[in-house]
């Protein structure tokens, strides 16, 4: 039986999974053409806090994909709905945020006063997502506010993402420094744990897959959130780095023309 057969909604990620860099992974868009028109929900799901999903829904839509902006969900997103969970008073609650632009709206968005650097040291939490301008000052700024208490929120701990280039340094390169500078461990808020998968999952669990590229953070996130997992080894991961790992997927593929065989 097609793995298309078994399943309400497949969740795809995006880097690594549907395209790498600007180029679109082998039958991706032929493939999430052939699984709506089975009549199944297709979601996107990614780590990565640099873009709006406005920005994403464009990218998909430039590569022959269509989606909409509901149907996305990123790392920022989990970030909000995470502090509006946690804090009934996150208006009275100020936020330091080193990220995107795209980050801080997504913050600002719950109604949380966001912290200017002169008052960064005294700020409520801090989030921090990977983004390319990170300095010295953005790092000095988190480590002395968590240090003074402040909570420590993070979008993701990826390491690295994949590219036409080859693996760059991802969010968790960031995290890396600042937990180092402080002493302290983040919270995440993105894969792999389960609150961005709350968002996103929209049927029985028994019938949602994911299908991912890392088994860091897709596969283990999937299994925390109680769905069934689906590696595909055009990102991040390749077939012998799954010989000896205690994450098992529950099937690998070699791209997303395999979920139709």
């Amino acid at each position: 039986m097609k793995i298309t057969d078994l399943f309400n909604q497949f969740i795809f990620d995006l880097d690594g999974v549907v395209y790498v860099g600007n180029k679109i992974t082998p039958s991706a868009d032929d493939v999430i053409r052939a699984i709506r028109n089975k009549g199944k929900r297709v979601s996107f799901i990614t780590n990565n806090p640099t873009r709006s999903r406005t920005e994403y829904r464009r990218k998909l839509n430039d590569l022959n994909i269509d989606a909409v902006e509901e149907d996305i969900t990123t790392s920022c997103n989990a970030v909000h709905h995470y502090l509006a969970k946690k804090y009934r008073d996150i208006k009275y609650r100020s936020v330091y945020v080193i990220g995107s632009d795209y980050l801080k709206t997504e913050v600002a968005r719950t109604g949380a006063k966001i912290a200017r650097e002169v008052k960064s040291h005294t700020a409520d939490i801090v989030v921090a997502g990977g983004h390319n301008k990170f300095n010295y000052d953005e790092l000095k700024n988190a480590s002395l506010a968590i240090q003074n208490g402040a909570f420590f929120l993070v979008t993701n701990k990826d390491s690295s993402y994949p590219s036409i280039e080859g693996l760059l340094p991802g969010t968790g390169a960031i995290v890396s420094s600042i937990e180092k500078a402080s002493g302290k461990t983040a919270r995440v808020a993105g894969k792999p744990e389960k609150y961005i998968f709350d968002i996103c999952i929209r049927t029985d669990k028994g019938k949602t897959v994911i299908i991912g590229d890392n088994l860091y953070t897709d596969i283990k996130g999937g299994k925390n959130a109680g769905i069934k997992t689906v590696l595909t080894l055009t990102g991040f991961t390749k077939q012998k780095d799954t010989e000896s790992n205690k994450i098992k997927p529950d099937y690998i593929i070699n791209d997303l023309s395999g979920l139709l065989k």
